[in-house]
């Protein structure tokens, strides 16, 4: 449940990085993971062209790439930590 949380997680911040791509929901967890993370560099790569606005289209601030790295990163090494925690 945790992993799928943080996948969910990562779905959103592509959004928020102004990057569309087809979620798969129903997709066994391993792929969603695949999905996403593919997602995330596509849009990365995107942004670091310039081919994503800094403005979406109702005129809200889009996420600049490296808020998407750092919140991602810390998102899944903070449920790590979680999970060692429970774990003991």
């Amino acid at each position: 449940a945790i992993v799928e949380h943080v996948i969910e997680a990562d779905e959103g911040y592509v959004g928020a990085l102004g990057w569309k791509y087809d979620r798969d929901p129903k997709a066994p967890v391993a792929r969603r993971l695949e999905i996403t993370r593919q997602a995330i560099l596509d849009g990365l790569a995107a942004s670091a062209r310039g081919e994503i606005p800094a403005r979406g289209p109702r005129g809200g601030v889009r996420w600049p790439s490296r808020k998407l790295i750092r919140r991602s990163a810390w998102h899944w090494l903070d449920h790590a930590w979680e999970i060692e925690e429970r774990a003991t």
